[in-house]
């Protein structure tokens, strides 16, 4: 049954999961591999029905439906293997007949030139093609249709309804469900072809060599229309790495446009580019303006509501010495005109020493708000309040003058800290609909800090939000209807290693949205995740996920990029319903993706500590009950004993359930539910947490109850923060009650960890994990002033 709730998944959620269960072989079909499963209902249609089916081999091979009924159910055939070359023609269905039809759905991904479906039977044929380099379009023998995306980074789901020689076709992408795009009538073909066939592969005469993934391939019995009025929600997709930051706008036209800076021989140039496939491609870049001969560094792009661009730069100065004392980073500013065909002079608007530059805003009133974090000539990073201050300029004037606001936003800093005291730095901000400006500052103190100002001019003192961050900004955006959508490192710092600082907190970036104008978030969930997290860091360079700037996408998905150091850099895309989303599971069938399961070990080298891999999938015998690969924590050598981390969308009250098998002679295990992310093997992250669960090397709670080995058991929290208290259930039966600690807002972490003290090589098995909501929301309760 979890198998075939993971199939599931994989028909709401349009975008794949990279890695474990797919192969990449040119030319041939790449389809997900499954299992042999018993007939299950679908829960999103009582209608459809899943049935996996295996041949003695382990090959998919279905002869017929026999068993799917007349009212409709699909036959779904995921591991599937080469048949006729570079073509999948398994006799699916056996004179299937016109008065009932049938109704095919595929999700397909294609990467390399023209991919091909094609359905047969004794009345003609339909051929879909999928054409990615055309960019926006999809072919059938009734012509193009557009998709509006380029197909070879989107993957579809393409449903065909046929009967009686006539045939519909549906399409999901990530930007839109289309549907029937296509509805025509076959023409009779001659009887030596096919009959109720599909086949799938690449278009050998005009593009050899095809490079695509079938997720699924699913049929079914019957016309089974897609449900009308519903729009799929999609999980966060990633492209990297990507040459793409604060220096981009998104134009009315839905183009994109970033600016760079060009020297040569000739002097310094102002530069742009486009792209109008979403970053997937970019124009030849254009010189638009030459610049003085000055150093010109980081730029932020800001499209105004007149549709021109302001852009500001920092230039640095006398690059020596100390900060604001006989070493400078200023501010400059330019505005395009006339449609963007022209440019003001470039003036700097603030000399001193600022850090990174994040927000810049027009208000609804037309003044444009821009916040930095100033540092303070001469004063030590340390307590108070460090050696930064956020102050922010604003312009009445689209540009023309400015003014710097008398406000100073300071937080503090303590001795010990595991990093340097800069203070409140690197700001972005935001306009609610009802006119007050939110600001939200990086800080040394493990939150976001923020600030609220009625005119962008004078702010109220910056005070600690309930955003939990490590030493890093965030990123704000009002989308339209007044969403207010937060991108942030939503991660504890981890502590110092004898006494050293290390570098750390960046390896996940999460997001939240409010539907209430900022009064409550919802989601509190992981966007992107370091895809080099359970490795060693490079010698030099940065390495993360932070830096997120949101892009107002003109559409309902948004685009982020985030992302330090090499081949991090990525552009991300979802959707902000996802972050509604009150269930979320993973049975591990598509590897450890959503889990973060590094250790470090060995010294601190630079700031920077070596890592490994630690809890790892085990593939289980059949007699030992596992539903698929299982997550294995243990303590296999003199390291740290294994940690993994889970996400979960954020709930004040909720159950989470998993299957768990402590083994023979196991050296103990941990779990814990917590608030924000904490390196796996990071001892604070349950001693900090609401809510922890210890099990003995004996398989005891403190409570005396005890967990057999050898034995799987169906665990489940069920808790509730407004009693500040959690159930726990072993196989439905409640052997304990504990109270919350701590003054959580939500959870939204599932850790586990062993706490074997000598190498455990047994410890523990995961075969699944599934969490939900019992509320009709995931919401830390708090609310904006």
């Amino acid at each position: 049954m979890i198998r075939a709730t993971v199939c599931l998944a994989f028909l709401i959620s349009i975008f794949p999961t990279t890695g474990e269960g797919f192969q990449s072989i040119e030319g041939d079909l790449l389809a997900y591999e499954g299992d042999v499963l018993p007939v299950t209902e679908d829960p999103l249609n009582p209608n459809l029905v899943d049935w996996i089916y295996q041949d003695e081999d382990g090959n998919a091979a279905v002869h017929d439906l026999t068993g799917v009924t007349a009212e409709g159910g699909f036959l779904q055939v995921e591991n599937v293997v080469r048949y006729n070359g570079h073509f999948l023609t398994p006799p699916i269905i056996e004179k299937f007949g016109d008065e009932t039809g049938y109704t095919i759905e595929i999700r397909i991904q294609v990467l390399k030139n023209n991919a091909i479906l094609q359905i047969h039977d004794a009345t003609g044929f339909v051929n879909l093609e999928l054409r990615p380099h055309s960019l926006t379009q999809y072919q059938t023998n009734a012509g193009g249709v557009t998709v509006g995306e380029d197909l070879s980074s989107n993957p579809v789901r393409v449903r065909l309804l046929y009967q009686k020689g006539r045939v519909q076709v549906y399409v999901e992408s990530p930007f839109g469900s289309f549907g029937p795009s296509v509805d025509q009538s076959l023409t009779p073909v001659p009887d030596d072809h096919f009959e109720s066939r599909i086949r799938i592969g690449p278009n050998e005469t005009t593009s050899p060599g095809a490079t695509y993934r079938v997720d699924y391939l699913r049929v079914a019995r019957g016309i089974i229309p897609p449900p009308t009025g519903t729009t799929p929600i999609f999980d966060p997709v990633l492209r990297r790495p990507v040459r793409i930051g604060f220096n981009m706008v998104v134009l009315p036209n839905g183009e994109w446009e970033r600016f760079s800076t060009e020297r040569s021989v000739e002097g310094v140039f102002l530069t742009s580019d486009r792209s109008d496939s979403h970053g997937i491609s970019w124009s030849i870049p254009q010189r638009l303006v030459q610049l003085p001969e000055v150093d010109w560094r980081a730029i932020l792009a800001l499209l105004d509501r007149e549709n021109e661009v302001h852009l500001f730069f920092m230039v640095t100065r006398d690059d020596v010495g100390r900060p604001a004392v006989n070493r400078f980073i200023d501010l400059w500013h330019m505005r395009s005109e006339g449609g963007r065909t022209e440019w003001s002079i470039p003036q700097r608007i603030y000399a001193g020493y600022v850090g990174s530059i994040h927000g810049a805003i027009q208000a609804d009133s037309g003044r444009v708000v821009f916040p930095f974090g100033k540092w303070i000539g001469g004063q030590t990073c340390g307590p108070p309040t460090g050696c930064n201050a956020t102050v922010a300029l604003y312009s009445d004037d689209l540009g023309e003058t400015w003014t710097l606001s008398e406000s100073e936003l300071v937080s503090p800093v303590y001795e010990g800290y595991n990093g340097i005291n800069y203070g409140a730095i690197e700001p972005t901000l935001t306009q609610f609909e009802d006119g007050r400006f939110w600001m939200l500052m990086r800080t040394q103190t493990g939150y976001l800090y923020e600030s609220f100002s009625q005119d962008g001019e004078q702010w109220e003192e910056a005070t600690p939000s309930q955003f939990y961050s490590s030493n890093s900004p965030s990123s704000v955006l009002r989308l339209r209807g007044g969403r207010i959508l937060v991108a942030w490192n939503g991660c504890e710092v981890p502590p110092r290693l004898d006494g050293d600082e290390i570098d750390g907190g960046r390896d996940i970036l999460h997001a939240a949205v409010s539907l209430d104008g900022g009064s409550t978030f919802h989601g509190f969930r992981e966007i992107y995740r370091d895809p080099f997290r359970n490795e060693s860091p490079p010698v030099q360079g940065d390495r993360g996920t932070a830096y997120p700037r949101l892009y107002d996408p003109r559409d309902d998905l948004v685009f982020a990029t985030a992302g330090q150091g090499a081949n991090r850099r990525a552009l991300i895309r979802f959707d902000p319903n996802w972050l509604l989303e009150t269930h979320a599971e993973s049975d591990f069938s598509t590897g450890l993706e959503e889990w973060t399961v590094f250790k470090e070990f060995g010294p601190n080298s630079g700031r920077w500590r070596d890592r490994t891999q630690g809890a790892v999938l085990a593939n289980l015998s059949a007699k030992e009950e596992a539903t698929g690969p299982v997550l294995h924590v243990r303590k296999p050598d003199t390291h740290s004993p294994d940690g993994a981390v889970w996400n979960f969308p954020m709930g004040r009250t909720g159950q989470l359930e998993l299957r768990i098998r402590f083994n023979q002679d196991h050296g103990g295990g941990c779990i814990a539910l917590t608030d924000r992310f904490f390196n796996p093997t990071d001892s604070e992250g349950e001693e900090r947490a609401p809510l922890r669960l210890d099990i003995d090397e004996e398989g005891q709670l403190s409570n005396g109850f005890r967990f057999a080995s050898e034995r799987w058991r169906l665990l489940r929290f069920e808790w509730n923060l407004d009693k500040r208290e959690c159930d726990i259930f072993v196989d439905n039966m409640l052997v304990e009650r504990l109270s919350l600690q701590g003054d959580s807002q939500g959870l939204n972490y599932l850790r586990l960890r062993s706490t074997a003290k000598t190498v455990d090589p047994n410890g523990f098995y995961v075969d699944w994990v599934k969490m939900r909501s019992k509320e009709n929301e995931t919401t830390s309760s708090w609310r904006l002033r």
